[in-house]
């Protein structure tokens, strides 16, 4: 190909020579002065890590070759199809789903943790859509603790006590963010604990944590008669009217609801609860048996009915999810048969609700799965056996998919990774992120990682100090590491931060909150024609090891996206101006964005941890080759950022490597020694 490239050779100088290890950038590079030292540092450092708890054999950090290719010529539809882009209306482009949510507001859970980081800075950043509550809260904000004594009258609203789940959906809300409301568990039962509110029970029901079990709420179950099942359905309908309805109309003429010009309304003056989901874990955290499962299914009955009773569809925005089981293995999901003791109670809910034709918005489910591939193969058996069944939604559109938690099972990862915090934190964000790549185009929805530490004991039984030590690690932020301020974002952060509209996402506006019965338009993302383009995902698609291997079990996952200019501005010369979204601190380097008028972004993900001897492979030469740039671009500026257990968290934005590179004959390529596990962001503009 002609490639030149910079070969690193020491802290000071560089030499140019040929494709050798080491290599930048291929072509002509720029890079401001001031990052010289800091980009060199990098390549040479980047992978190196202590491990103060293992000793590894001496080729455990053998440099491993890795190769992926993005042709940004071939787009993909929505069909799942790889055709030319030229050829491809806008309308058929396939555009990220972007998945992002998360469990948890921004409001902690264990009194001694340090709220104000969290609501202040780290919430924003995540850039999370869709936030799960109030599950983790303890007891008050689930129906145990906000209707307390099932005895009471459901239609009185003196029954009820909103004080906790006012607080989290008003933490959602004022971060200007999305819930979604667990209706969990049952009812509240005062009359058998002397008048007093029950407390929360806490057990072990299969929540593991870098292999070690956790103990985590227990509910109880929504009814045992048809009587109790259908009160329990009138107060889950209580509720969302309360915040859809009462409330704003009570509010109506406070004067929070009536600022004045440019001053903002508070939370509850508008409809605030849309997203209604049907318990969650039934046959563990939820309580029913196999000889109490037709139970489980009539309240769902029961809870649909009322609440299409109140909120017709369409003619409203109620989303009802149901039934959040866990599907613990790809073995459990492609377990299909009527009778066996290992099916899956996620089908038996999908032949209840066919069957006796039930309403049901959203399709959702768990997943614990302990690889990205494990994960995609769960969701590919549960949207095969929807299809058989002939699931639809409310619109008559085969049902869609909404993941309301991922769990990694780390019972395959090394030892020496479970006990450093920060290359777990690393690992884990990898597979939030390689999963989410890998489920594009099969689920709508996702809500991934615990934002707070949760208790796993309840408040009225241990002290707040034994509360806060023994309590469940956030996925998501810091909250008890002795470097890292409480609240701080962890590596893991990275699977909701890149899909936000600024970056891999849709591109803002409506599509990015589409909700059935609603007709979608982006004028923004239209215009830009954002959407996937084909990527040929490692280990080694480029043959550098002398033999081209694709392999998601063994190798890289990654996606890229492309879009075009929208402005159509000029200087005062006459040239188009950079119209390329801004972000990070590109104002440092002109030159990589000025009159660029498309960009295309790559994300890889690499966890691959392991060689087959067993022994841990902490860095891997990864090279990104992209091809199909049109013949007139001679330069593309680059930006570049990464994310590894080395760095154990993040405040802003910062792209530490920016510069502009040749393309020759349509190509160009990235090559870096990088850690493992890591991820990699890269913005390429043209």
């Amino acid at each position: 190909m002609g490639f030149r490239s910079i070969t690193i050779v020491d802290l000071t100088r560089v030499e140019v020579g040929d494709d050798t290890f080491g290599e930048l950038v291929s072509g002509s590079i720029f890079m401001a002065k001031h990052l010289a030292l800091t980009v060199v540092a990098t390549v040479l450092l980047c992978g190196c890590m202590d491990d103060a708890h293992v000793t590894l054999p001496s080729d455990s950090n053998s440099i491993r070759k890795r190769s992926i290719v993005v042709d940004i010529s071939q787009c993909v539809t929505k069909q799942g199809q790889t055709v030319a882009c030229s050829d491809v209306p806008t309308k058929d482009l396939q555009r990220v789903a972007e998945l992002r949510g998360v469990i948890g507001a921004p409001a902690t859970a264990v009194k001694l943790d340090n709220e104000k980081n969290l609501k202040d800075i780290t919430y924003g950043q995540l850039s999370a859509f869709w936030s799960r509550i109030p599950v983790g809260y303890g007891c008050d904000a689930t129906l145990q603790g906000i209707f307390p004594d099932k005895s009471k009258d459901s239609d009185n609203l003196n029954s009820y006590n909103f004080e906790e789940l006012d607080r989290l959906i008003g933490a959602v809300r004022t971060a200007y963010r999305v819930p979604l409301w667990t209706a969990a568990y049952g009812l509240g039962d005062a009359q058998s604990s002397g008048g007093l509110k029950s407390s929360c029970v806490y057990g072990d029901v299969g929540m593991k944590v870098r292999g070690a079990t956790v103990a985590e709420q227990i509910g109880t179950p929504i009814g045992s008669t048809d009587a109790e099942i259908a009160k329990w359905a009138k107060v889950v309908r209580q509720v969302t009217k309360r915040y859809n309805r009462t409330l704003p109309e009570s509010k109506k003429d406070d004067s929070a609801c009536n600022p004045q010009p440019g001053g903002v309304k508070d939370w509850w003056c508008t409809p605030s609860l849309f997203n209604i989901e049907f318990g969650r874990d039934p046959n563990g955290a939820g309580g029913f048996t196999d000889a109490t499962k037709t139970n489980w299914l009539k309240a769902y009955k029961a809870f649909a009915t009322e609440l299409r009773a109140e909120f017709p569809y369409p003619g409203n925005d109620v989303l009802m999810l149901a039934p959040s089981v866990i599907v613990r293995s790809a073995t459990e999901a492609q377990n299909t048969a009527l009778g066996s003791a290992n099916r899956s109670w996620l089908y038996d809910f999908i032949d209840y609700v066919v069957a006796n034709k039930l309403k049901l918005s959203l399709l959702s489910f768990e997943v614990e799965a302990a690889s990205p591939v494990e994960a995609l193969n769960i969701v590919k058996a549960v949207r095969a056996y929807a299809d058989e069944k002939g699931l639809k939604d409310e619109d008559g559109r085969a049902i869609r998919l909404f993941v309301t938690d991922l769990r990694l099972n780390a019972t395959k990862i090394p030892e020496s990774l479970k006990e450093n915090p920060g290359r777990f934190a690393a690992f884990q964000g990898a597979f939030y992120t390689a999963t989410k790549t890998l489920w594009q185009g099969l689920v709508f929805g996702a809500t991934m990682g615990r934002v707070v530490r949760f208790p796993t004991q309840s408040s009225a039984e241990v002290d707040e100090a034994t509360l806060a030590q023994n309590s469940l690690d956030s996925d998501l932020l810091w909250f008890d590491h002795p470097t890292e301020a409480p609240g701080n974002l962890k590596p893991t952060g990275w699977a909701t931060f890149w899909f936000n509209r600024d970056f891999l996402g849709s591109g803002g506006g409506e599509l990015d909150a589409c909700v059935p019965g609603k007709v979608c338009t982006d004028a923004v993302a239209e215009a830009r024609r954002k959407g996937l383009v084909e990527v040929t995902q490692g280990p080694d698609a480029l043959g550098l090891t002398g033999q081209i291997q694709s392999d998601l079990n063994d190798g890289l996952i990654a996606m890229a996206t492309r879009e075009n200019c929208v402005s159509t501005d000029v200087d005062q010369l006459g040239d188009a101006i950079d119209c390329v979204p801004l972000t990070g601190n590109s104002d440092d380097f002109p030159a990589v964005t000025e009159g660029r008028q498309r960009v295309v972004r790559v994300l890889v993900t690499d966890m691959n941890v392991e060689v087959p001897s067993t022994n841990e492979v902490l860095m891997h030469q990864l090279r990104l080759e992209v091809k199909g740039l049109p013949n007139d671009v001679k330069t593309v500026g680059y930006r570049w950022a990464r994310m590894n257990g080395n760095i154990l968290s993040w405040l802003g934005f910062v792209f530490p490597e920016q510069g502009v590179a040749d393309v020759h004959d349509g190509r160009l390529h990235v090559e870096r020694t990088i850690a493992v596990p890591s991820m990699h962001y890269f913005e390429l503009l043209y």
